[in-house]
């Protein structure tokens, strides 16, 4: 399960959540939204939010093909 704390939906803004494992880990989660073009894009960075590491940067496309959407994700590691 995923339990969100702040979820602010902009380019600037965060969205902190803790992901809760079966064994009753949490993990915690801040993603730093960078982009945001609707409707062609969304980009971010990832940490732990614990001491700001950015562990990788993702960028969603989406683009329209007939009556669907094709949805790529890009990630870059260190």
């Amino acid at each position: 399960t995923t339990t969100t704390a702040k979820m602010d939906f902009k380019a600037g803004g965060h969205w902190r959540f803790v992901m809760h494992g079966p064994d009753g880990r949490a993990f915690k989660n801040l993603i730093m939204y960078t982009d945001i073009v609707q409707p062609e894009r969304i980009s971010y960075k990832h940490s732990d939010d614990e001491d700001g590491t950015i562990h990788f940067e993702t960028t969603v496309t989406f683009a329209a093909e007939g009556d669907k959407t094709r949805v790529t994700l890009r990630s870059t590691f260190p």
